[in-house]
């Protein structure tokens, strides 16, 4: 994986994080417990093997997650700002408007213009990917 993608993925095991609550981690897909139960004979020392499986896997923090908050918290709040609305919101419907959210309202949302969004953005990367770089 290239350091650029590792930045993106940072980035989403940040806003998982960040948007996770405790009954839900955010960054795992829950499977459906009552597929895992047999009801005829035996088999649920298994189920019961793999629910807890499951549930340790939802408390359990991603194995990234330490360094995202490391190197996201290093960036200053002018670049890690941009970096996480846009990653999070670009291509998602916007509730209230029932418009797409684009990187034009994403910067008019947070009171700059495109291009300082899109340069603080780029910045926010390259400095990660530097970082990255030098571990």
């Amino acid at each position: 994986m290239d350091c650029k993608a590792k930045v993106e993925k940072l980035v989403d095991v940040y806003i998982s994080w960040l948007l996770s609550t405790d009954a839900d981690a955010g960054w795992h897909q829950p499977r459906d417990y009552r597929a895992d139960v047999h009801i005829s004979g035996g088999g649920y020392e298994q189920a019961d093997i793999k629910m807890i499986n499951e549930v340790v896997w939802l408390r359990e923090p991603h194995a990234l997650l330490p360094l995202a908050k490391s190197l996201i918290g290093r960036l200053k709040p002018r670049h890690h700002v941009p970096l996480i609305v846009h990653y999070r919101y670009i291509g998602t419907v916007d509730p209230e408007t029932s418009r797409t959210w684009t990187s034009r309202s994403i910067a008019a949302e947070l009171g700059i213009s495109p291009d300082q969004l899109r340069h603080r953005r780029r910045h926010a990367v390259d400095k990660m990917v530097a970082w990255l770089e030098m571990a």
